[in-house]
């Protein structure tokens, strides 16, 4: 009985309610927190997410063999909380959803990489923008819908197997010079074709044939 009795005295718990006076620098630093029966320096509890201040409440349990520890924040002055764990954090739901819902704004950050696995993506925004430097994208099917388009692009490589286009208008303007190599071009119209310039050359090594009901030299 007397084992009994040290053991569960020394297992005893007490509770208390205390001022938070300093904070570390990091996550695993010892807290001080003042309470009715003194300053304790303390330890943040695994299960207190937020990040403690200075001038908070704190929930705070003592042991007989002097540990401390703060359970929970439970008032501050100010707005806003943090939550801070050492190591790695991950948010599971096995059998729902996982919602992040802010009126003001939304900001993931890091140093580091950033992954994004699913199934289906989604993204809706009225107004968007993307800064990458380098980008790489592979795909299977892209379907592009696009009421206006207005790019800016200093050099643009494509290699493609086929490209096909269509267009109700078509304008090109090319300050400089403008070159298409094929094996065989082929420019069609239901009406006019017209080519202007100060100088018009057309060779070939083997034929040259104009063929038209009239034809106007000169």
């Amino acid at each position: 009985m007397r084992a009994l009795a040290e053991a569960l005295e020394e297992s005893e718990v007490v509770q208390e309610v205390g001022t938070i006076r300093s904070v570390g620098t990091s996550a695993g630093d010892e807290l001080r927190i003042e309470t009715a029966r003194g300053t304790y320096r303390a330890k943040r509890a695994v299960s207190c997410l937020v990040a403690p201040r200075e001038g908070d409440r704190a929930l705070c349990a003592t042991t007989q063999k002097g540990e401390a520890f703060v359970l929970a924040i439970l008032e501050r002055e100010e707005d806003g909380v943090a939550i801070t764990v050492e190591g790695d954090l991950e948010l599971r739901a096995p059998t729902g959803r996982v919602r992040v819902a802010a009126s003001e704004g939304i900001d993931v950050g890091t140093t580091g990489e950033l992954n994004l696995t699913s199934r289906e993506l989604r993204v809706n925004a009225r107004e968007g923008s993307l800064f990458v430097e380098t980008l790489a994208f592979v795909g299977g099917v892209a379907n592009v819908d696009l009421e206006r388009v207005k790019s800016a692009i200093g050099f643009l490589d494509q290699t493609l197997e086929r490209l096909s286009q269509r267009m109700k208008r078509s304008y090109r303007f090319v300050e400089e010079v403008d070159i298409t190599r094929a094996k065989q071009v082929d420019v069609r119209a239901e009406e006019n074709v017209h080519v202007r310039g100060k100088n018009a050359m057309v060779t070939a090594e083997v034929l040259v044939k104009m063929d038209g009901q009239q034809i106007h030299l000169g």
